[in-house]
């Protein structure tokens, strides 16, 4: 449901020269490549959903009891459940950047160039192929970076908020189910507030062609793009 919304933020963040807003990107998608390319790249990322989120909720859990039962995270990091939440957010990150990477550079790829073949795998085996190892998993960093600060923000709002509850309502032992449900809708569009501007950076690093392409270039691009046309 959301791969075409993904699509055409990719390539509003990566082609900004090509597009000028997303009902451009999208009218000029479609009438280009038709409906099917808003597609493009789903088959790197469906695969990787499951285990992903099995990866995020293990390392979470694993965060948690290593802040919160250690005698070296109850030293230094159990100050309320709002820190060990966002601490344990950061760290689930840590399981999931290395299935989550690659597949993030091989669908931002496909997203934004035929160079490589259609198909999920043939433009990992051709960017392996070309580049090695290095170019097929290119801006895993800045996925952990991203991520691992949404996770931080939305776990730990998301705790913060389910805590406030219990403590105005001390005879509930857990949320209701509509609450949690507006938490974590909050929690998200907070995160992803948040996180837009190392999005934009990540999308635009992972989409280059070039394997030596830096951070610090990409953010000189936006910059000087910013000059020109606002943020």
């Amino acid at each position: 449901v959301g791969h075409p919304f993904d699509t055409i933020r990719v390539r509003v963040q990566a082609q900004s020269h090509l597009y000028k807003n997303a009902f451009h990107a999208t009218q000029k998608t479609i009438s280009k490549e038709g409906p099917m390319a808003l597609y493009r790249g789903v088959g790197a990322l469906v695969p990787g959903i499951a285990p992903q989120f099995a990866l995020m909720f293990m390392g979470y859990s694993h965060g948690q009891n290593l802040i919160t039962k250690t005698d070296i995270g109850k030293k230094y990091f159990h100050f309320n459940n709002l820190t060990d939440a966002s601490l344990a957010g950061i760290y689930s990150y840590l399981y999931v950047t290395p299935v989550k990477g690659p597949s993030e550079r091989v669908a931002r790829v496909a997203q934004t160039t035929n160079k490589y073949g259609k198909g999920s795998w043939n433009v990992f085996r051709n960017l392996y192929k070309e580049q090695g190892l290095r170019g097929a998993t290119k801006g895993s960093t800045m996925t952990f970076i991203t991520y691992g600060t949404g996770a931080m923000i939305y776990f730990g709002f998301y705790q913060s908020m389910k805590d406030k509850y219990l403590a105005e309502n001390p005879t509930a032992k857990t949320a209701p189910i509509l609450n949690s449900f507006l938490y974590g809708g909050a929690a998200g569009s907070l995160q992803w507030a948040v996180i837009m501007p190392l999005d934009q950076i990540k999308n635009r690093l992972q989409s280059v062609k070039n394997v030596e392409t830096s951070v610090f270039e990409i953010i000189g691009q936006i910059r000087a793009e910013s000059k020109k046309t606002g943020i």
